[in-house]
């Protein structure tokens, strides 16, 4: 073939594949797959949603796109405890209803700057996901609760969203572990009989399977929440365009670090757990769970791993202006 034909043809080929590749993409735009973006705690976000309302220029304006996906209140202050915040949040939402308050309490309510309530949880109080915001809450809360709806919306469109009774299950398969682990202790070690070590079993790996999730949807999802807040801020100082607080950046290392040792009081007690498991069940027990444990340890080790990394990362030579301790959900 002539070398200007080869030329052509392949010039062809490369904008017959562009071509493709361009209606491919805004076929999944059409029709609403919008692409996940993945941290290392592998969560999915949903990037352009994010940038949306991270790329907004104040508070009016994140509100009204929430606004678009979610039911969202105010948590009215005492007069006496009122902001120029205050004014923008109460002017845009409407108050929280009667019903939210009762199921909570009032005073429990007015220490949260902001809350999340997904419906599937709540089904006795509410029909649709709803956030909460205290009438003082900034732009950084604002948006904080805002990233939590959005993880719950990919959980439940990536099949891992826990269930409603899962705290139920958490709690009830913990109170069932300490029993047959004080009675394991108490008879050195070994099973009083096979009921005894079916029951610590079950109980264990009920803890080992929801543990994880536990983590992952509460304390984890908290730290990546406001290590993109962290990142949106910088990139916003940089640019000379600072809408997020300063105060709020401050208080943000304090409050990954406490999550980040809350994960990891979690985590290390799993990895106990686990070992105890090693350790005292029978040969015919432990094959039965083999698998299926050394793949949790493995996903519990990422995350120790994940979490000592920003332990040794964290400046804690940063601003950490006072600013008064709040609750944030």
């Amino acid at each position: 073939m002539h070398p200007l034909c080869m030329l052509v043809f392949m010039f062809k080929k490369i904008s017959a594949l562009s071509l493709f590749l361009f209606f491919l993409v805004t076929h999944h735009v059409a029709f609403g797959m919008e692409p996940l973006g993945i941290n290392d705690f592998n969560k999915p976000i949903e990037e352009q949603k994010i940038q949306s309302v991270l790329n907004t220029k104040g508070l009016t304006s994140t509100i009204k796109i929430i606004q678009s996906s979610a039911e969202i209140y105010k948590i009215k202050l005492p007069t006496s405890e009122t902001s120029a915040t205050e004014n923008q949040i109460l002017v845009i939402l409407p108050a929280v209803p009667e019903k939210i308050i009762s199921a909570f309490g009032r005073s429990t309510l007015e220490k949260l700057l902001g809350l999340f309530l997904p419906q599937e949880e709540h089904t006795y109080l509410i029909t649709h996901d709803v956030i909460l915001y205290r009438t003082d809450a900034g732009l950084w809360t604002v948006i904080h609760e805002y990233f939590h709806f959005l993880f719950n919306q990919s959980r439940k469109r990536t099949n891992h969203q826990n269930n409603p009774d899962f705290k139920n299950i958490l709690r009830d398969a913990s109170e069932s572990y300490n029993e047959t682990n004080a009675l394991l202790r108490k008879n050195n070690y070994k099973f009083t009989s096979q009921n005894h070590e079916d029951e610590f079993k079950t109980a264990a790996m009920t803890l080992v399977r929801n543990t994880l999730d536990n983590i992952l949807n509460f304390s984890a999802e908290e730290i990546v929440i406001e290590e993109l807040l962290q990142k949106t801020y910088l990139q916003q100082k940089n640019r000379n365009e600072l809408i997020l607080e300063s105060e709020d950046y401050g208080y943000s290392f304090k409050y990954v670090q406490k999550n980040v040792k809350l994960a990891l009081r979690d985590t290390q007690y799993i990895l106990q757990i686990i070992e105890q498991l090693k350790q005292h069940l029978s040969a015919d027990h432990y094959n039965s769970v083999r698998s299926e444990l050394e793949s949790y340890e493995k996903k519990y080790l990422n995350i120790i791993n994940l979490l000592n990394k920003r332990n040794t990362d964290i400046d804690l030579q940063k601003t950490k202006p006072t600013v008064q301790t709040v609750q944030q959900a």
